[in-house]
């Protein structure tokens, strides 16, 4: 139940922050077609990667997904929410340390974000 309701949250958010958009004013090379910059679409095309990978339950590839996103946008909006599914991927995968390790630091990179307040619920 728990892990469908985190599932949940995930599509939820991704509905989101997708439809808030993410145009840009770079100079970068635009698909006629793309509101998005090739970066921008990349990126999103990345997020979406690994959040398929952990809707589907394959923790241990969407960690190492969102592990490259981390690596490849570490400055995203996104930042936060890859780090707590980072968590909720170790956590999945019985790494229960590095779980902790994760969770704790979103709490303290984003303090008072709903992202801190779920990693706090997963400390409990």
């Amino acid at each position: 139940m728990e892990g469908e309701k985190l599932r949940g949250y995930y599509v939820l958010i991704l509905g989101i922050l997708l439809l808030s958009g993410c145009r840009t004013t770079s100079t970068a090379v635009v698909h006629k077609r793309s509101p998005y910059s090739n970066y921008e679409h990349q990126m999103v095309k990345s997020w979406e990667e690994a959040g398929k990978k952990f809707e589907v339950g394959n923790y241990q590839e969407a960690l190492q997904s969102y592990k490259a996103f981390l690596d490849q946008y570490p400055y995203s909006r996104w930042t936060q929410i890859a780090k707590y599914f980072i968590g909720e991927c170790y956590e999945q995968t019985q790494q229960y340390d590095q779980a902790r390790m994760m969770y704790r630091e979103v709490m303290d990179q984003y303090p008072g974000s709903v992202w801190a307040d779920l990693a706090r619920e997963r400390m409990e």
